[in-house]
């Protein structure tokens, strides 16, 4: 593994100005393949679930890539990445960062679970 140190942070953008159409860039680790980047748009807003409302996009999402960031065309993260259908094309799912920045602002640890609130 490598020691980084003095690295750059990324700046949070906010997710609900989102719109289809936005272009979008998605980094991820598919099928072990470190720091992966793909392209695509948002191709929905709003996609209800059991834990709330998802950004959908058509930038790949595939196994490995959940927990990596979605930038806006500005390089601000509007999303970190969880879901997507190999099956099916093009379709993944984001959990908006608007939904996720208060529990950057805590220090206590939580679970998948304890945020899904089951």
């Amino acid at each position: 593994m490598i020691n980084a140190t003095n690295l750059t942070t990324v700046n949070l953008g906010n997710s609900d100005t989102v719109e289809v159409g936005d272009n979008v860039t998605a980094i991820g680790s598919p099928g072990g393949y470190m720091n992966t980047l793909s392209k695509g748009i948002i191709s929905g807003i709003n996609r209800e679930n059991d834990r709330g409302y998802d950004i959908q996009t058509t930038a790949s999402i595939t196994h490995g890539s959940s927990g990596g960031p979605l930038f806006n065309r500005y390089g601000n993260v509007i999303g970190i990445n969880y879901s997507g259908f190999e099956s099916a094309g093009d379709i993944g799912f984001v959990i908006p960062i608007n939904e996720i920045n208060s529990l950057l602002s805590t220090t206590n640890e939580k679970t998948v679970i304890q945020i899904n609130g089951q």
